[in-house]
């Protein structure tokens, strides 16, 4: 996956995610002990508990939503943060080995001297 495309998928995913969280949540439960969860209020005969619990239900899934945006945020970071450092690591390598190079190629360039003086 190419990791230039991450900021795309965060903002698609945060796009995707707040067209959802627009719409009230609630949740109560009825007469037989079941606990129903729903976008759409709650029947008359329900106490108004039932609104207060369905806001807290939605602050807690927007609390989750957030967290959720922040470690991706940070995964990120850290990806970013480490594709840094194995460029560093391979500019390094490469310096390394153009020095290996260069000394190779002065060394045989100096038997080629010695050996034409020699002739």
């Amino acid at each position: 996956m190419d990791l230039h495309f991450i900021p795309f998928y965060v903002f698609l995913s945060l796009v995707a995610f707040s067209s959802t969280s627009f719409s009230a949540m609630y949740m109560w439960t009825d007469k037989d002990g079941v606990k129903h969860y729903s976008n759409v209020t709650p029947p008359q005969d329900i106490t108004e508990e039932a609104e207060v619990k369905g806001e807290i239900e939605f602050n807690q899934k927007a609390h989750e939503e957030i967290k959720q945006r922040e470690a991706i945020q940070s995964e990120q970071k850290a990806i970013e943060s480490e594709r840094a450092e194995q460029n560093k690591q391979q500019q390094d390598s490469l310096a390394k080995q153009n020095a290996i190079i260069q000394k190779r190629k002065s060394t045989a360039d100096s038997y080629f001297r010695k050996a034409k003086e020699l002739l």
